[in-house]
């Protein structure tokens, strides 16, 4: 297989099989949709998509193949899904820009203060 055809864990690609299974996992769901797969958790916040079951935050995601089929073709649904990826990335894009500022700022600070040094007691005396 030359890649396209399976997805990084093994499985089909489901833009190459005949039927969809009944569960996507976030990688399948962000290619029958057009999205990367980390823009999928910015849309679940975004309230425009419900993982099925009830599990942990750090559980692995499934969709529902019917509603992302639906939500595919729905025009209105992918534009809120488009302004919810870039709100995400808006504010993650920002988010380093302050913390190289706090350690540059850091950094200003430790260059105005005067080293402490301690005497040892080893050092001899003159």
């Amino acid at each position: 297989m030359n890649g396209r055809e399976t997805n990084k864990d093994g499985s089909p690609n489901v833009l190459l099989v005949r039927r969809s299974p009944a569960r996507l996992n976030s990688e399948q769901t962000a290619q029958m949709l057009g999205f990367q797969a980390h823009d999928i958790p910015a849309i679940v916040r975004a309230d425009l998509l419900k993982p099925l079951g009830d599990g942990a935050p750090n559980s692995v995601k499934y969709f529902a193949a019917f509603e992302i089929e639906e939500f595919s073709h729905d025009r209105r649904w992918l534009d809120k899904a488009t302004r919810a990826v870039s709100r995400s990335r808006g504010s993650k894009d920002s988010a380093p820009t302050h913390a190289r500022k706090a350690k540059s700022d850091l950094s200003a600070n430790a260059r105005q203060r005067s080293p402490i040094v301690a005497e040892s007691p080893l050092t001899p005396k003159d």
